[in-house]
């Protein structure tokens, strides 16, 4: 893989019912349950059961595009004189 690669989210269900993302952001694999990380307010456990993993795929495609945005980072990068 190139040095900045990420691979598609994939929802995911454990054990105990908990659905989450999993994907792989420069060769470190990250699992996530909600989009606190990203400042998202998207979290599937607000939701009913049923809807739990129709806001599951919804956080992959939010994460995925953050990361694409961010040059495939979890921070903000600074912005410069130009950009003001």
């Amino acid at each position: 893989m190139p040095k900045k690669s990420i691979s598609y989210p994939k929802v995911c269900k454990r054990y105990d019912s908990l659905y989450y993302i999993d994907f792989k952001l420069n060769n470190k694999r990250i699992r996530m349950f909600s989009g606190k990380k990203i400042g998202s307010s998207t979290n599937p456990y607000t939701f009913t059961l049923k809807f739990r993993r129709i806001e599951s795929i919804n956080l992959a495609k939010v994460v995925y595009y953050y990361l694409v945005s961010y040059n495939y980072r979890f921070t903000k990068r600074p912005k410069n004189k130009l950009e003001f």
